[in-house]
């Protein structure tokens, strides 16, 4: 019986820093090449980006998409929720399109393990990320991650214990997320909402029947400084 046919990718603007690394950590993961597809969604970039994805597409089978959207420049934590649904939306109607079992959407700045897709497949979860610290850049205690859960007053929260290697429940999951195509058959798509795009597409999973999970034990690095693994670094 053949393996699940996987779709890997995100939206890329101006992201040449990190994307060597990025496409190392892909090619890295301990998946048959033949079960896997990529694709990027190239947005508004003025860098290198699109010749180092062009440069991949040469090695693997890769969809580069196109969608600019007149915002050239880029600062960390600036972005346009309704844009970045429609560029992730972009990418679930090409792994539609492309016959995929499941959708992996990795985040450019995002390094899975080499395990990370085996070990998320195996928890046979309609919807299921990876753990992405998201400070481990400052100092303090790190428990800030890529996942949130509503508190008792169904506020969004960071939680700030939980076991470090245990598929746990959790209201919003992005940044690395394993996908079923169910989950993208049944209509659910990325949209804007308070804490971004992820919770309107966790919303509309979980209102369709899709628990969101996170897997805590398959940790991730997340790129968050300049010479993070680009060319500076």
């Amino acid at each position: 019986m053949s393996l699940p046919l996987v779709l890997v990718g995100c939206p890329v603007r101006n992201r040449a820093r990190v994307l060597p690394a990025y496409l190392s950590a892909l090619e890295a993961m301990d998946y048959p090449p033949g079960r896997l597809r990529f694709a990027f969604v190239l947005n508004d970039s003025v860098d290198e980006s699109e010749a180092i994805l062009r440069a991949f597409a040469e090695r693997r089978p890769t969809a580069l998409l196109r969608r600019d959207l007149g915002f050239p420049r880029w600062r960390r934590g600036h972005y346009s929720y309704a844009n970045l649904a429609l560029l992730r939306n972009l990418l679930i109607e090409e792994a539609l399109r492309s016959g995929a079992d499941y959708l992996f959407s990795v985040d450019s700045d995002v390094l899975p393990p080499p395990h990370a897709l085996r070990r998320l497949l195996a928890a046979a979860r309609p919807i299921v990320g990876a753990r992405v610290p998201n400070d481990l850049h400052l100092p303090g205690e790190h428990w800030r991650c890529n996942f949130l859960c509503a508190d008792d007053r169904g506020r969004l929260r960071h939680p700030r214990s939980f076991p470090p290697d245990a598929l746990m429940p959790v209201d919003v999951v992005g940044a690395a997320v394993l996908i079923a195509r169910a989950v993208l058959e049944a209509g659910c798509r990325y949209a804007p909402a308070g804490t971004g795009e992820d919770e309107g597409f966790c919303r509309q999973a979980k209102a369709a029947g899709f628990q969101p999970w996170v897997d805590t034990g398959v940790v991730c690095r997340h790129l968050m400084q300049e010479g993070d693994g680009g060319p500076e670094g």
